[in-house]
């Protein structure tokens, strides 16, 4: 993965920013997402991204995030 993301200094102040795992799991969609149009192939199907959306599980998410699935 290449590029990156900026954050605005208003996020210190939002309620995200008081949660250490809802700040780490919004800071991986944010990395997750597409930032163009593509398409990305889902077993045996192919799905079509535009910018802003991702494909996962809640046990991808997990693994990637180190945490439990649940919490995902």
């Amino acid at each position: 993965m290449k590029g990156w993301i900026k954050l605005h200094r208003q996020l210190l102040s939002s309620h995200i920013f008081q949660n250490e795992k809802l700040l780490k799991t919004w800071i991986w969609c944010l990395m997750k997402a597409s930032h163009t149009e593509r398409t990305q192939v889902v077993g045996r199907q192919k799905v079509d991204l535009e910018p802003g959306q991702f494909v996962t599980g809640r046990h991808a998410a997990a693994a990637e995030l180190g945490m439990a699935p649940s919490t995902t």
